[in-house]
Order: C-alpha cells, then structure tokens, then sequence
C-alpha cells in the first residue's frame, strides 16, 4: 500500500509554522489565499524555506480571477518559475487556459520545461475547463506530473464522482490530487477512491483587532491550524 501524503496549502509564515507542527507532509506556498492563491514574494518564500525541509511547491499565479493571461503576465510566470526553482522550492504549482477554457498546451509545455527538473502540479484551473478530462489528457501530454482538481465544484466532496472518474482513467499515468474542503470528516472518502495524495488549507478563522480606525481594516484572516493538520494526518495512517 502506498504512502498517502498531505498536501497543507500555507498562505503566510504562521500558517507555515502551524503546518509543520501539525506534521504536514508537503508544502504549497501561496500568498492571498482568500482569493485562491497568487504568486508568495521572494522573500516570504526564502523565509519559509529556511523554517524547514519538507517540500514546498510553490504556486505561481500573477493574479487572481480567471487563468488567461496575457504577454506580461507570462513573462513574469516564466521569470518567477525560475527564481524558485533555483532558489530551492521542490516544486512548480501552475497553468494556464485558452480563451476557450481549455487547457493550453503550448504555454504549460513551456512552464513545465522551464521548471524542470522540479515536478509541476497543473493547479486548480483545470476545474475551470469546459471539459475536465480533456484537460487533464492535455496538462498530461504537456508534462505535468499531478494535477489539482475539485472534480469541477466549488468543494471536492461534490465532485467525487468525477474525481472517482479522473483517477479511474489517468491515475496510473498522472497524480489526480483532490483539493479544496479536504478536511478529517471527508478525507478517507478520497483515499477510497484510490487517492494517494490531497490537498488541504485545514486553516481556521482568526479575528483582527475590532478597531475601526485602522485605515486597511479587515475582520479576519485565515490560518493554517495544526491540529487540524494533524487530524488529516492521523486519518491516513
């Protein structure tokens, strides 16, 4: 039996010690992650990478939204990709689509190339395609060794199915990795369908001063909980 492995999505430093406490598995680092993740900065990465030698894959996206982008854009993926990769990250978290929503080749054949030999997760803009499996064949032919994917949903546990699907069909040619509300109540419902790795933010709400004279006042801020991480962990034992 294979090795089942946590993925804990840190979005800041105390999110990044809560993870190792919580003995997380592998690392992808991302800054905003209240929007779904963008690019972390240098020096938050170097950072967390001196914090500790579990693998961190760090995702790079220039912004949030959709997965189109344009010429400027890409040039500042393919000069991120290549910071990171020689500035030790242990992976590439990336993609890009069409206007068309699919996946497109070309591009993501260029981020895999230029991260290699670092393995490349294609991330969750493979739930945005207008067809999953179509996707996930071309971010396979383009090189990716896993793939990020909520089964189409807005959370894993309704996209099951095509997640079942997914693993059925390329899970022997490509990691299918489920993401997004993987918590210890769901987590072994996805290792049942033959996942071997998942994905989790296993974060909790924490409350900002009520002061309402800051003048960049926000209420919350989500925060990786370790004990959360562990729960997971000790689900996949």
């Amino acid at each position: 039996m294979s090795e089942k492995i946590l993925e804990v999505m840190v979005g800041n430093i105390e999110s990044m010690q809560e993870a190792i406490n919580g003995g997380a598995m592998r690392i992808e680092l991302c800054s905003n992650p209240e929007n779904g993740g963008t690019t972390p900065s240098a020096g938050y990465f170097l950072a967390a990478r001196k914090m500790t030698k579990l693998p961190i894959f760090v995702l790079i996206r220039p912004h949030s939204g959709d997965f189109k982008y344009n010429l400027q854009d890409l040039e500042s993926i393919y000069e991120d990709i290549k910071f990171f990769r020689e500035n030790g990250a242990d992976g590439i978290v990336c993609g890009c689509l069409t206007e068309n929503r699919e996946v497109d080749f070309e591009i993501t054949k260029k981020m895999v190339e230029l991260s290699h030999p670092l393995p490349f997760t294609f991330h969750r803009a493979i739930d945005d395609c207008i067809d999953i499996e179509k996707g996930v064949e071309t971010a396979l032919k383009a090189g990716s060794q896993r793939v990020l994917t909520s089964g189409g949903k807005e959370k894993a546990i309704d996209g099951i199915e095509t997640i079942e699907k997914l693993i059925t069909k390329y899970g022997d040619k490509i990691t299918i990795m489920p993401g997004s509300g993987i918590n210890s109540d769901n987590v072994l419902d996805f290792i049942n369908i033959g996942a071997n790795e998942v994905h989790a933010s296993a974060s909790s709400s924490h409350n900002f001063s009520k002061n309402k004279n800051q003048l960049f006042y926000r209420k919350s801020v989500n925060i990786t909980d370790a004990e959360k991480v562990k729960a997971i962990i000790n689900k996949l034992k």
